[in-house]
């Protein structure tokens, strides 16, 4: 077996079950003393988005807005102590890079919490999809950071707005 670099939280089964909102004080236990803990340097945020498609929401209207388009739209509810969603941030950001037909947005719910009650944010991650005939959101069943998963998801919710517009026959010529 490989040995986890110090540091690092060992994997175990529960590390495909999200992060409940109150666990940041068990998840940063994990971290032995002494060592980089997994949140160091991060800021109120993940790093960056490796992605140009991926917005960063700062407040609870910020995402109201964004839904008022009408555009379909995912949004990561994060919290940047997260294991997870540190895990999950570059697999939500290939597939935005993947997925032209929706928008999409992060937030860091930890910290932005006036976010969590309205989008009925209980763990972390919580990955969610929103389009017309979903205002209230259809939440993405994440168990673990799977890239070939929430693509299929994401296109699955997306087939029939991606569907080109059935064309009239064409008469003979």
């Amino acid at each position: 077996a490989l040995a986890t670099p110090p540091g690092l939280i060992r994997p175990t089964p529960s590390d495909e079950q999200p992060c409940a909102i109150d666990s940041e004080a068990a998840w940063r236990s994990q971290v032995p003393r002494g060592t980089l803990s997994l949140a160091a340097g991060l800021g109120p945020q993940l790093p960056p988005s490796s992605s140009s498609r991926v917005s960063e929401a700062t407040s609870l209207a910020h995402v109201r807005t964004a839904l008022g388009s009408g555009q379909p739209t995912l949004i990561m509810f994060y919290a940047s102590w997260c294991p997870h969603c540190k895990r999950t941030k570059p697999v939500f950001d290939r597939v935005a890079d993947q997925t032209p037909g929706a928008a999409f947005l992060q937030i860091d719910a930890s910290t932005i919490a006036e976010v969590r009650a309205p989008f009925e944010v209980r763990a972390y991650p919580t990955i969610k999809f929103f389009d017309r005939s979903n205002p209230a959101g259809l939440k993405y069943a994440w168990h673990g950071a799977n890239e070939a998963d929430l693509l299929s998801f994401v296109q699955r919710k997306l087939g029939p707005a991606l569907q080109p517009e059935p064309q009239p026959p064409q008469p003979p010529q």
